[in-house]
């Protein structure tokens, strides 16, 4: 039975870049280190309303959780621009005291 080449494991030669061939060959090769340019910069406000995707990312959390914790476990929030259907926003200290209540009830 013939072996088929295209299902065979064989991997094909590799051959190296004219680039590695130097470094390979070469006697004084030192190590190489990139530094990328490094701008200071300071430091982002955290927002003090979030929007579902944002108050979903901390609680690490599908969005739609963070909307029906809105709509059936109390969590504060309001809509912006649009009344029906406005985008949430919810208060980062809010959003806090209501994760520490939902734990303390948790436990219990």
């Amino acid at each position: 039975m013939s072996q088929n080449t295209r299902h065979s494991n064989v991997i094909p030669n590799v051959v190296p870049s004219p680039f590695q061939q130097k470094l390979a060959t070469s006697a004084k090769a030192a190590p190489v280190m990139v530094v990328a340019d490094v701008v200071p910069t300071t430091p982002q406000p955290r927002p003090e309303y979030l929007t579902l995707e944002e108050a979903a990312a901390l609680l690490r959390v599908h969005h739609n959780s963070v909307r029906n914790a809105i709509k059936y476990n109390g969590l504060p929030a309001f809509r912006v621009g649009g009344g029906k259907n406005g985008a949430y926003r919810i208060q980062r200290t809010a959003l806090e005291q209501w994760q520490a209540q939902q734990a303390a009830q948790a436990q219990k």
